[in-house]
């Protein structure tokens, strides 16, 4: 094409593309799955053969705004993205292209700028350009945009060529669109499955809100943090920024935002909606943080930042909001980060919910556990005592240790575990460790009280259930009484070093059915004993002798380091896999 008339020539018609070529364009389109897909095809297969040099594709999104969906070429991507969305009621030519559904075409850019003085400030080397309307399904959904270098006077392209490129761009990007959909419909059940699978696994809050973050960021946003209400203030408990993770660390910290201000995140959630701000007044963040960190939060985004604040419900009642920030929504947030982010919001507040009662309940059994247990061995003239307490998970087991100075000057020691673990184990575990100091303070020795507490649990309706083994000791002689009831024996750590089993019939469990037997110990001074639960020698598929036997070994590794190395030393050989409890006694 030439600047002038003279000279000119032919403007691209259907004859000079050719039925093959169009063929082979066809055959490019229905191989096509994004915008970038379909322009390059008709670029390469089609437009390159008659001159052009750019080419894009414009389509309808939700709110009516024509947005740039694809392109290739010298300028094109970067000029489209200059122009930004079109309002589908505004002259320009790709709204008027919309609207008419005819061609609009224009051969200078001194004459798109004559007739479109908005255009001038957008820089363009394009000479003639020619917008086409694109069909499918019998709806107008977009634009073709065909640019040549050279500029052409009354510019007049082949309709019959354009409607033919029109056609089969259109139903090539509808289906690409469709595609688009599809996958992102799947992205998103995929993000908000991860989403589900890490709320579900998380009983602690703090645990879940961090995930909570990290998954949103980046893929939904560059920034996310996560507000929890407390005491009429929204706390941050929560934050991630992609670009700048120092950042982020400073803010955790940063102050609590009262439920009643005047700024998104309270509107939230007083309001229980979702809201979302095109963008966020650098004032509102200059107000809201200290000098430099409001610096580096604009200078992440020097476009500005667009927000958009979820609240987080959970059995209706709002608990805290979620606050997404990104540079990239000024020209509209896409339906597909709203709906992952309230999906995702949904989840937290449920996990969060579920967390939080798990949270108050745990610290009631701790409360009660450490009412329960002792506060730690007690001081007895002529015994040297040190116990370990280890649940397998949380701080509550239904593993016990018993040491009790009774009104005649002896001393009740035991060990015990209950079936299970947790709540259940713990509340069975207080009922037997209390009822037995009880029979042991009237005076009952060890065989009569492992046959009341074994009444006590066959009355039971549930499934209770528990071994145990205690002893009375006279400090004074060294004397001692024992009894089991389904329980390992002690470990004997003579005093001139033999290590053995206590020869002590283990009895049924506590709650089973079946007599149990009574055995005398003497201690002399320098013996050891050390009660143990199974949670410190068992090991899946492994003979049970096998590991009594290496809790053996540790005790003699560590026999003369004192009562504190034997017992730190048995938990640790243990890898308490299970609950576990050792108590560890010199004479």
């Amino acid at each position: 094409m030439s600047a002038s008339g003279a000279g000119r020539r032919d403007v691209p018609s259907l004859e000079g593309v050719g039925q093959a070529r169009l063929l082979q364009l066809a055959r490019a389109l229905g191989r096509a799955l994004t915008g970038d897909d379909v322009a390059a095809a008709v670029f390469e297969h089609a437009l390159v053969h008659l001159g052009a040099y750019t080419v894009g594709l414009w389509r309808v999104e939700e709110g009516g705004r024509i947005r740039f969906a694809g392109g290739t070429g010298t300028d094109g991507p970067g000029a489209a993205r200059e122009v930004g969305a079109i309002e589908s009621d505004s002259n320009l030519p790709a709204a008027l292209a919309l609207r008419s559904g005819e061609l609009v075409s224009f051969g200078s850019a001194a004459e798109r700028n004559r007739r479109w003085p908005s255009l001038e400030r957008i820089g363009t080397s394009a000479g003639a350009v020619v917008v086409v309307p694109l069909t499918a399904r019998g709806v107008r959904f977009g634009v073709l945009h065909i640019g040549w270098a050279e500029e052409e006077e009354d510019f007049k392209p082949d309709q019959d060529l354009m409607w033919a490129l029109g056609e089969l761009c259109g139903t090539a990007l509808d289906r690409a669109q469709l595609y688009e959909r599809e996958r992102n419909a799947r992205q998103i059940l995929e993000f908000l499955n991860q989403g589900t699978q890490l709320m579900i696994s998380a009983q602690d809050p703090d645990e879940i809100v961090r995930s909570l973050v990290q998954l949103a960021v980046p893929r939904l946003a560059p920034w996310c943090a996560v507000y929890v209400a407390e005491d009429g203030r929204l706390v941050r408990v929560a934050i991630e920024i992609s670009a700048d993770p120092a950042l982020a660390g400073e803010l955790r910290d940063a102050p609590a935002v009262a439920v009643d201000a005047d700024v998104p995140l309270a509107q939230a959630y007083r309001t229980g909606t979702t809201l979302v701000m095109a963008r966020l007044p650098s004032e509102a963040v200059l107000a809201s943080y200290s000098g430099r960190q409001a610096e580096r939060i604009l200078s992440l985004a020097t476009a500005g930042w667009s927000a958009l604040v979820v609240p987080i419900r959970a059995e209706g009642e709002v608990i805290g909001v979620m606050s997404l920030l990104s540079p990239d929504w000024a020209d509209g947030l896409p339906a597909e980060i709203s709906y992952a982010a309230e999906g995702l919001a949904a989840r937290a507040g449920v996990a969060l919910r579920s967390a939080m009662r798990y949270r108050r309940q745990l610290d009631n059994v701790r409360l009660l556990t450490a009412a329960l247990l002792p506060d730690g061995v007690p001081e007895i003239a002529g015994l040297t005592m040190a116990a370990r307490y280890v649940p397998a998970s949380g701080d509550v087991c239904g593993d016990w240790y018993e040491v009790e100075t009774l009104p005649d000057g002896r001393v009740l020691v035991g060990i015990g575990d209950a079936s299970g673990h947790g709540v259940e184990a713990a509340a069975t575990m207080a009922r037997v460790r209390h009822a037995a100091r009880g029979l042991a303070v009237a005076g009952l020795e060890p065989a009569a009280i492992m046959v009341n507490l074994s009444r006590l649990l066959a009355g039971d309706v549930g499934d209770s259930i528990a071994t145990a083994a205690y002893g009375i000791i006279d400090p004074d002689t060294g004397a001692s009484v024992w009894s089991s009831a389904g329980h390992p024996p002690p470990v004997v750590v003579s005093a001139d070093g033999s290590i053995a089993l206590m020869d002590l019939s283990p009895g049924p469990p506590l709650g089973a059915a079946g007599a149990h037997q009574q055995a005398t110990l003497a201690l002399p001074p320098g013996s050891m004993l050390v009660l143990f639960t199974d949670g410190l020698f068992e090991r899946r598929g492994e003979d049970l002798d096998v590991g009594i036997d290496r809790l053996v070994g540790v005790i003699r590794d560590q026999r003369d380091k004192g009562v504190d190395a034997v017992a730190d030393a048995v938990v640790a050989g243990g890898g308490t896999a299970d609950d576990a409890c050792v108590l560890v006694i010199v004479r």
